[in-house]
């Protein structure tokens, strides 16, 4: 099995992919191209994680990951409306896979921060969506992770 972030990482594109606004262009990667024709488009990343002991079973930990997902556009008259479009249909796909298919006990957007892109043969506008997932790992392998959500277990207030 993968790493638990990499697991996140590929539900969460498998749950964006197809979207009306960016159809395949999905990327699992900070690095992504910019080009007129690739876009729109979105990419998938894992920016941070912590990590806490849990108080689930005697062998288990806590992850908090920050999973980011760009929603890039040509920057042109409409750029504001295309990005509120594109972060709207990515925000209802995860909220119809809360779980991201049990990998995670919740997936919750945190915050979209709109920037441009400069960078490339024309300017990109770049709204960046942050979401957290809370998933629990049983140790010492980090690719084994239980749902508690599925089990009769105490979260300790945590749902």
């Amino acid at each position: 099995m993968s790493h638990i972030r990499t697991e996140l990482r590929d539900a969460v594109a498998t749950t964006i992919t197809g979207l009306a606004s960016t159809g395949s262009r999905v990327y699992k990667t900070r690095i992504y191209p910019l080009e007129e024709a690739k876009l729109p488009c979105l990419a998938v990343y894992v920016k941070s994680e912590q990590i806490e002991q849990s108080t689930i079973g005697n062998q288990s930990k806590k992850r908090s990951i920050e999973i980011v997902i760009d929603c890039a556009a040509l920057a042109n008259a409409n750029l504001d409306s295309t990005l509120d479009t594109i972060c709207g249909n990515v925000e209802t796909a995860m909220a119809l896979n809360k779980n991201l298919n049990g990998l995670a006990l919740e997936v919750l957007l945190e915050r979209t921060e709109i920037d441009i892109d400069g960078s490339g043969e024309k300017p990109v506008g770049i709204a960046q969506m942050t979401y957290r997932a809370i998933a629990f790992q049983n140790l010492p392998d980090p690719a084994v992770v239980f749902s508690p959500a599925v089990g009769v277990v105490d979260l300790g207030g945590i749902v």
